[in-house]
């Protein structure tokens, strides 16, 4: 069994909370603040783990 490293935990776990975000206020609607009230967040961890 491989093991997942906790970068890409961290980046699926933001995906998941993302769509649910985008799911409720759609795509275009959804801001930054609501990923990271969403995800517990800061914006520096999540622009970090996209920049990979």
């Amino acid at each position: 069994m491989s093991k997942i490293p906790a970068a890409e935990k961290t980046r699926e776990f933001i995906i998941q909370k993302s769509a649910q975000i985008f799911n409720i206020k759609g795509y275009e609607n959804a801001s930054l603040l609501d990923i990271q009230e969403g995800t517990k967040l800061i914006k520096r961890a999540i622009s970090v783990i996209f920049q990979t």
